[in-house]
């Protein structure tokens, strides 16, 4: 006899009543981690579309050190990561062959 078990998933959905002192320091925490995305992405699309490799430790180690004065190492290495995640995403959902000179390993 098999027994199945379903891991049941929960959320929790909180609601933030930050003072204005937090909201702006959130403020800021987001907009940096927008341009922090935005460059690594600009660099890489750039990359692709001048039909060079996207070479995904080269562009981040960039905006690293660009960035890690103004929000931390780690979150900026966390969002390049993410961003690289998203680049390889689309390389594996590419038609067969079209993108493949363009990917890096």
């Amino acid at each position: 006899m098999a027994i199945l078990y379903s891991k049941m998933k929960r959320s929790v959905t909180i609601k933030l009543q930050p003072s204005k002192e937090q909201e702006k320091i959130l403020f800021e925490l987001a907009d940096v981690g927008a341009k922090v995305w935005n460059r690594v992405n600009y660099l890489r699309r750039q990359e692709f579309f001048e039909g060079k490799l996207v070479d995904f430790n080269r562009t981040e180690k960039i905006v690293y050190e660009e960035f890690k004065q103004e929000t931390g190492s780690a979150t900026v290495q966390q969002i390049a990561r993410k961003n690289a995640e998203a680049w390889r995403s689309f390389f594996t959902n590419c038609p067969s062959g079209s993108s493949q000179n363009h990917q890096t390993t």
